[in-house]
């Protein structure tokens, strides 16, 4: 495919394979914090409300939809910071899900003694004040704790969302801050 080419060299000494394809990144997160219904929120409701506290210092994993917590090695890791928060940026479109290790539940991590808030919300476009997206295990110091599938697509994310705590460049478009994770003590 050499039609736009101008010049005056022969096809055996044009090549014109040298190409470029760029997608939009997205970026995926929010926060990880205990449902005990302080200052006046309702204790194991899977939602952020009364007083209630984000936990800073919990290691998140995320994984590609079809990979295996504990097996698969994870796209990447961090740690919650600034009140609870976490996030996933500059992602290649895709299905994802958050896996927080049952190495977070261990005695003298910082969710020993807590488990999953009751239920689990599966829509992709509520945030904490609406529900809580850990998908609830009855033994997390054995499993852990994964949301559902997030679908990150270009263009197409929440927009109504907090995102104050984000600190990419992302367009908020492109940004999905409603993975967030409610945990009571046990």
């Amino acid at each position: 495919g050499q039609t736009n080419y101008t010049g005056t060299l022969d096809d055996y000494n044009v090549n014109f394979t040298a190409d470029f394809g760029f997608v939009q990144a997205v970026a995926i997160g929010n926060i990880v914090w205990i449902d005990d219904g302080a200052g006046g929120g309702a204790a194991n409701n899977g939602i952020l409300d009364g007083a209630e506290a984000g936990v800073d210092g919990v290691q998140i994993h995320l994984y590609r939809q079809g990979q295996t917590p504990g097996v698969d090695t994870p796209v990447l890791i961090t740690i919650t910071t600034g009140g609870g928060f976490y996030q996933f940026d500059n992602l290649i479109p895709g299905q994802y899900f958050v896996h927080i290790p049952a190495s977070q539940f261990a005695l003298g991590q910082p969710l020993h003694g807590y488990a999953s808030s009751t239920g689990s919300g599966s829509d992709e476009t509520t945030d904490h004040d609406g529900d809580e997206n850990g998908i609830d295990s009855p033994s997390p110091a054995s499993t852990g704790i994964s949301s559902q599938v997030y679908d990150l697509q270009p263009n197409s994310e929440q927009t109504s969302e907090d995102q104050s705590n984000y600190t990419g460049s992302l367009d908020d478009d492109n940004v999905n801050f409603t993975a967030d994770f409610g945990f009571y003590p046990q």
